[in-house]
Order: structure tokens, then sequence, then C-alpha cells
């Protein structure tokens, strides 16, 4: 899970054709010192999970579930009603808008495919177009409440990682930073992969505020220009590190990473419940991040607002000064201390406010406040909630000659790399 990375460094898309298959494989293994181990030592094997196929990953293309989306096809596809498996209808090239009708499927003003869940069979190559992205292996439409319903990709593990790697780390920082980023994106989809419950009909999402940024092979943006979702780049990264993932006590864990942390990473209980087993580690090596600090100039009524609406105080409550307390411990949430003109005071997480005020006008969780007129000034380090990875410090490491196994040994101390049973 990342914040917006691509930013920081103006990652540059080209448009691509018809993309490679994936295959092939390198690997190596990383102790809990971050020192590199032999690549010929053998690696620890990942037990195999029997309840569910392990090639297959499954990405709800959106956050909420929507009334209608296009399906463009590149190629013919079979429709296949999931639940007896029987094929529908076989789509020919083209486009079309679906949406429920009833306990079926309509298209246009044609007689609705009666199917609760159906799917869209394409071919082996990346061939079907999910509004404005484009996806390999299947895609399941899954009803929902009412009308709506939800788009899910399946397809395997290996295929849905270029993706992710491209839209979570800029292309242009260094193959090992890139390594890493493969590895550990490999190891958070597996760990949501093994939390979904068996009755689950995902695993993960395609947004990063969900799960991690997944943009398909290909996509469109709003005026039909096509770019590429993935790259000859993030593809290798997936090649090189195919079926290596973290581990802690034999699983792998929820392996969250951020932009850049300011300096030092920020323990994972600090601000996700199931990251306890993160530690907070001193990074050194991201100040080249453009926001490695950032200012923020934000209304006192704004703060104001926001800050009722987490402490549930009346309107009374008008804000007048304000500090941030704990700032300089990574291992727990800072506080934001609200002052009005009668001396009340009232206090909040600063994760809290941020999530009402909007990541783009404070960029992390770490700043410090002081007020100017009618705006408060807001003076932070880091971009992202700063747990695990730093992605700009896995740069700074990489420039300075570290491989991928020492940089996933910098940041996960105590985890080790094993690769999936074959």
């Amino acid at each position: 899970m990342n914040e917006s990375s691509r930013q920081d460094a103006g990652l540059s898309l080209s448009r691509r054709g018809a993309l490679a298959a994936l295959g092939g494989a390198a690997l190596a293994g990383c102790g809990g010192s971050g020192q590199p181990t032999s690549p010929a030592a053998p690696l620890p094997q990942l037990k195999a999970d029997a309840s569910r196929p392990r090639d297959d990953i499954r990405i709800c293309l959106s956050d909420q579930p929507v009334e209608s989306l296009r399906l463009t096809l590149n190629a013919e596809a079979d429709v296949v009603d999931r639940e007896n498996r029987r094929r529908i209808v076989t789509l020919s090239t083209g486009g079309l808008e679906l949406r429920r009708a009833g306990d079926g499927w309509r298209t246009g003003n044609q007689h609705p495919w009666m199917a609760k869940s159906i799917e869209i069979r394409g071919g082996d190559a990346a061939s079907i177009w999910v509004n404005d992205r484009l996806y390999r292996g299947r895609v399941r439409l899954i009803p929902a409440d009412g009308a709506r319903f939800s788009a899910v990709n399946v397809t395997t593990l290996e295929a849905y990682l270029p993706g992710v790697v491209d839209a979570e780390m800029p292309a242009s920082f260094p193959l090992a930073a890139r390594l890493a980023q493969a590895v550990v994106a490999r190891t958070f989809a597996m760990r949501q992969q093994r939390l979904a419950p068996a009755s689950a009909e995902w695993d993960l999402y395609a947004s990063p505020g969900r799960s991690q940024n997944y943009l398909g092979v290909q996509y469109r943006d709003a005026n039909g220009r096509v770019f590429a979702g993935e790259s000859e780049s993030s593809r290798r990264a997936a090649l090189e590190t195919r079926g290596l993932v973290c581990l802690r006590d034999g699983e792998p864990f929820r392996a969250y990473y951020s932009a850049c942390c300011g300096g030092r990473t920020v323990e994972g209980a600090a601000v996700f419940p199931d990251a306890a087993t993160l530690s907070s580690v001193e990074c050194g090596h991201c100040q080249a991040c453009p926001r490695y600090e950032w200012t923020s100039r934000i209304p006192r009524a704004d703060v104001a607002a926001a800050f009722r609406t987490l402490s549930r105080a009346s309107r009374d409550f008008q804000l007048r000064e304000a500090v941030v307390t704990g700032i300089g411990d990574r291992t727990r949430m800072p506080r934001f201390v609200a002052k009005d003109a009668r001396g009340d005071t009232l206090t909040a997480p600063t994760s809290d406010l941020r999530s009402l005020l909007g990541a783009q006008r404070l960029l992390s969780c770490w700043f410090t406040v002081r007020r100017d007129g009618e705006t408060l000034v807001f003076t932070g380090s880091g971009h992202g909630h700063g747990v695990g990875l730093c992605q700009w410090g896995a740069r700074g490491l990489a420039l300075g000659g570290a491989d991928f196994r020492v940089i996933l040994g910098h940041y996960y101390p105590g985890a080790t790399i094993a690769a999936l049973p074959a």
C-alpha cells in the first residue's frame, strides 16, 4: 500500500501494443541481518495452501459496487454462467455496456443473459477492457445489492505483479529497488489471498487505498489516450524475483510500504493493527524525495470543522491554537491538541485529522503546526504512512550498490525470503 509515489518522481508512461507473456525465474535469499546470503543456497519453501489454487489472484476492480460498466473486447470471448459452467454466448470483438436485469444481465436491447454471476473468458493474451483498463485473464461480474455489482479480474499472481510495480513505484528507480518492490507486492498479495475467507469472491482491491494500486496492462485517460499500465522494467522485476515472498514465522505478512518515511520508518502497530511485527528502523536514504520535507497551509476554519467532527464537539468550540505532541516518537501516533478561546482542550490522533483533511493536504501524520492569522501552517516530513519499505529509501540504497535482498533486510528486519512451491 502506497500513496502517490508515482507523482514524487514524475513517472512518465509510454504507449505500448501487445505485451509479452511472463516466464522465467531468479532466486535469492535474505537474512534478518539485512546481509545477502549466497544466491546458490537453497531457499525455504512456503507451505502450499490447499484450500484454493495458488496461481490465481482475484482483484476487485472498484472500491464500491457499480450499476453498469463498459466492456470492450480485443478478441472473441465466452460468457459463462458460473453456477453451472454453461457457456451462454460467444462475444465478438467490440464494445458493449452491461447492467443487471433482475436475475440476469442485459446489454442494450438484447434478451438478458439469465445467470446470477457470469465470467467473461478471453484468450491467453490481454484482451478484455473494463471501462478504461485492459486486463489479462478472466473478468467475473458478481451481484451486490439491488442492481449493483462488482467486477473482479482473475489472473495469475505473476501476471498481476507488473501492473502493481509500475503503479506503485516510479519506472526511473533503480532495478534493485524495483526488485524489492516486486517481492513486497507479491508478499502483500499472498497475505491478502490467505486471509480471504473461503466464501470471499475476491482477495484484494485494485486501489491503493484498499490494497495495492493495479492499473492492468494498459489504460486510457479522460481524453482517450492509451498508456502502458506495465513496462519491460516491471515485467523484468516480476520475472527476476518470480515466486519469492517475505516470511515471518513461516508465513507471508502484511508487507506494508510507503513513498517516503522522512528519515525513519514508523512502527507498524502505530498505524495498522495487523502490522505489529513491523518495527521502526532508521532509513537515512530517502532525502532525495521531493516530499521528504513539506509545508501545507490550511484555513483555520477547515481544520476547526474537521476537528469538531473528530471530537464530536459542539459548534461552540472554535479552534484558536494548536500543537502536535509526540512528533519525535515513531512508535506511536502523534496527537493533535486543539485549544479554544476559553482554554478548553481537545485532542485526536494526527492520522484521524489527515483522513478528514485529505492526504494531499497533509502528506503524512508526522508534522508540527503553527498559526499564521486565519491559516494553520503544517510542516511535516515524509509522504505516506511510513510503515515498512520506504520506496525512496530503497532507491537510495540501490544507488549505493545494495541489492534487493539487502533492501528487504533493512526495512523488514527478522524476515526471510522463501520460494513459492513449484
